[in-house]
């Protein structure tokens, strides 16, 4: 008697079986109560709970400018210093992963948007502006279009 009240069970459990969903939540094996949990909570749209966002934006302008293209380049910097920080993965309008593309007479020159250094004056930053122009992913991705 006791293998079929089993046997019943168990047939009344597999019938259900196509209905189970099997899925994992990653926001939900994250500490709820942790500060930066509770931002990316609050803001579902923006990013992962993985990526940070960094924007700099001047009030007046835009930021083709030396000293806001210096604040960038300080602001990358400190955060590729920061402990925990995936370096590989910090992308940035002065980093050496975004790059633009120009035709040579020796063929496609390929090269980094800020170099090696921040432009320092009115030529070198309309130089930047114009490698910025010429990079489809800073155009669209890390310069608003507005600059």
């Amino acid at each position: 008697m006791v293998s079929i009240w089993f046997v019943v069970v168990t047939l009344a459990f597999a019938a259900g079986i196509p209905r189970v969903m099997i899925k994992t939540v990653f926001a939900d094996l994250l500490p709820q109560d942790d500060e930066f949990v509770k931002i990316y909570n609050a803001h579902p749209n923006f990013g992962n709970p993985l990526t940070m966002f960094v924007m700099v934006k001047r009030k007046n302008g835009d930021i083709y400018h030396a000293d806001t293209l210096q604040k960038v380049w300080d602001l990358t910097r400190n955060i590729d210093l920061t402990d925990g920080v995936d370096h590989d993965q910090i992308i940035s309008i002065s980093t050496e992963k975004l790059r633009y593309v120009e035709a040579t007479p020796e063929g496609v020159d390929v090269r980094p948007l800020m170099g090696d250094a921040v432009p320092k004056d009115e030529a070198e930053v309309a130089d930047f502006k114009r490698r910025v122009a010429q990079s489809p992913n800073a155009r669209n991705f890390y310069v608003s279009a507005d600059g």
